[in-house]
Formats: structure tokens, C-alpha cells, sequence
């Protein structure tokens, strides 16, 4: 996934550097931002983009890595998204300077306010790929439970019509880069020097063992094997 990612990144990234409109952007944004007709849809979409869809992916982790007490990856996946959140704020998108959508085109359904900021690449993308990345190793089947969540924030922002395509699928890959940024300081953290066997049976990439799964003091070796 993150590979695949990754190349249609670049190639966004690459596109709008160039300073092209992309018919077929523009042609999803709109199919996309349809779905807003219908309330409902409206609804959840706005949900996906608030403070609410934050605490309802969040806090269930967040009470999960409490329980394990994994602190150092709880810490690393806050580091993550706060990373992501700056980096796009305050480097990407004054770089790219591409307006949004709801500001450029017309006829768009106005299903939320338009929002002072830039459009390329998108925040929400970037930071909800940055936790999902970085969190999804931490707990169990991480990587299918928690993309769901973090696709749906990144796509409401074009159901809203506040972002093209291709700023969420821009923001997402900048999100997993800083994602994988915090699984490697994790396990730097965590003074790891190669990869050990992943309690997700291979779902993705490990996380620290769990610090409750201590060696027994009364299983010491038999010092005196017996002989063959």
C-alpha cells in the first residue's frame, strides 16, 4: 500500500509542480463532491473532517497503547502527526500555493466553508495517513481497522469540495513517509537493530514486543544437560 502510494504521490506532486490542470481531477472532484446532494452523506463527510473523527480513531489506540503501556509509541504517533500537520502547513502548501477548489471553480456543492488555507497537499490527508502509518503496527490488525477511518477524513475533503484528488492522495503520501519517520524512531528508541517477529502475523511492520511479556526468573537453564 505505502509503495503504491508513494509513486502516485510523486507523480501529483510532479504534475502540479509543472503547473498543469488535470481534467480528470477536476472531473473526480466533482463526481465526488455530488455525493454531498444527498444529506446524509453530508453529514458523515462533515463528521469525517471534525475534531469528533479525531477522538473516535484516537482514543480507542490511545487506550490500547495505555493498557500495553507502550509509551514510546504513543509518543511517536503524536510526533508523527504533529510533524505532518506543520510540514503541510508550513512548508508544502505556501510552496504550492494552489487555491482550492471551492474558491477556483464553480458550481460545486457548498457543503462546508471553504476555509482560509491552501489546497495542495491536504492536511487532513497528511496527518490521518501520518497516525494511521505510525499506529498501525502498535496494535493488533492495525493496518485493515484503522485505513478505513483515515481514508474516509481524506476523502470527505473533496466530498466537501475543499480538495482536489489529488491534494488527498498528495497529503497521504506525505502522511506515510512522516508515518514510517515514526516507526523508525520508534524502533531506534527502542534501541532495535533488526526486526522481530510481528504480533499482526505479517500484517505489516513491528512494533516494540510487549513489556508485560517478561522472562520468567524461575526457568533457568539446567546446568547440567544431560549428555548424548
Amino acid at each position: 500500500m505505502v509503495p503504491t502510494t508513494s509513486v502516485l504521490g510523486l507523480t501529483c506532486v510532479r504534475a502540479h509542480h509543472l503547473g498543469g490542470e488535470d481534467v480528470v481531477d477536476e472531473a473526480l472532484l466533482r463526481w465526488i463532491n455530488g455525493w454531498s446532494s444527498n444529506e446524509g452523506v453530508a453529514a458523515w463527510a462533515t463528521f469525517a473532517s471534525s475534531n469528533g473523527m479525531v477522538a473516535l480513531i484516537c482514543t480507542p489506540v490511545a487506550l490500547y497503547l495505555l493498557y500495553r503501556r507502550r509509551f514510546v509509541a504513543m509518543t511517536t504517533i503524536a510526533l508523527s502527526m504533529g510533524v505532518g500537520d506543520i510540514v503541510t502547513a508550513r512548508l508544502l502548501k505556501p510552496t504550492f500555493a494552489r487555491d482550492r477548489p471551492c474558491r477556483a471553480l464553480e458550481e460545486l456543492v457548498p457543503a462546508a466553508k471553504c476555509g482560509p488555507g491552501r489546497s495542495f497537499p491536504s492536511g487532513h490527508a497528511t496527518v490521518a495517513f501520518a497516525f494511521y502509518v505510525s499506529a498501525a503496527p502498535a496494535v493488533p490488525y492495525g493496518w485493515v481497522l484503522l485505513l478505513p477511518p483515515a481514508a474516509s477524513v481524506a476523502l470527505s475533503r473533496v466530498q466537501l469540495g475543499v480538495h482536489y484528488p489529488s491534494d488527498i492522495v498528495g497529503g497521504a503520501f506525505v502522511g506515510s513517509l512522516i508515518g514510517l519517520g515514526g516507526i523508525a524512531v520508534r524502533r531506534r528508541a527502542l534501541g532495535r537493530s533488526r526486526k522481530e517477529p510481528d504480533p499482526n502475523a505479517g500484517s505489516g511492520p513491528n512494533d516494540e514486543p510487549d513489556p508485560n511479556d517478561e522472562p520468567d526468573p524461575n526457568d533457568e537453564p539446567d546446568p547440567n544437560p544431560p549428555q548424548s
